[in-house]
């Protein structure tokens, strides 16, 4: 799939770089099979690691985007994101998203980009590794809140994005598609979360589905 579907959404090959953060993760997984996974609070089992090693191994892609890696056996988690991107790490075999009324296969290799604001629901296979990278620019001068931890505590903050980073999008191929709508990207006020996902650069909240 080259260009956006009505829900917004390109399946797409990971570029040399994305593919070497991948292979390294799943190197760095499997030769720490006794790593620290934490619950995310209020998330029915979807975990993060804390771990350095593999933060910083993830780190390498947060140039244009919050990353942050998760495990989960959960057969419907449901994520409220923003503009951004899900790349499976082994396994991911018979693991689904499903946005709006259509499926796509998370498959190895390749990613999901998300371009406007959807919630994405994961179901099927067995334990998955999935890393989220959430854009880190919002439409124009616009205010946005989003979730952050500060010394242990939840704080409500907001922060400006630079025009710059929207010309950027504009001038980019994906920018100038005709199914991309400028409204689709605008600030958003995220909602308070169940649980907390911690990413690099900065936190967002993602909400689960009752099954």
């Amino acid at each position: 799939m080259n260009a956006p579907d009505s829900d917004g959404i390109i399946q797409k090959d990971l570029d040399c770089h994305e593919q070497t953060v991948v292979a390294d993760l799943e190197e760095w997984l499997k030769a720490n099979p006794q790593a620290q996974w934490n619950e995310v609070a209020g998330l029915k089992l979807v975990e993060q690691c804390p771990e350095t090693n593999l933060r910083q191994i993830q780190k390498r892609l947060a140039q244009n985007f919050r990353v942050a890696t998760f495990r989960t056996r959960h057969s419907g988690w449901e994520l409220g994101l923003g503009v951004g991107e899900l790349i499976p790490i082994s396994p991911s075999d018979g693991c689904n998203v499903k946005v709006g009324k259509h499926t796509y296969p998370l498959i190895g290799g390749k990613k999901v980009c998300i371009l406007k604001k959807a919630h994405v629901e994961l179901a099927g296979g067995d334990v998955l590794y999935l890393m989220i990278l959430l854009r880190k620019w919002i439409y124009e001068h616009r205010w946005f809140r989003v979730d952050k931890v500060e010394l242990g505590r939840l704080e409500k903050w907001a922060d400006k994005i630079e025009s710059s980073s929207v010309k950027e999008f504009w001038t980019s191929d994906v920018g100038k598609s005709n199914d991309i709508q400028r409204s689709s990207i605008e600030a958003v006020s995220w909602p308070s979360p169940p649980g907390l996902l911690f990413f690099e650069e900065g936190a967002s909240s993602l909400t689960q589905k009752n099954v």
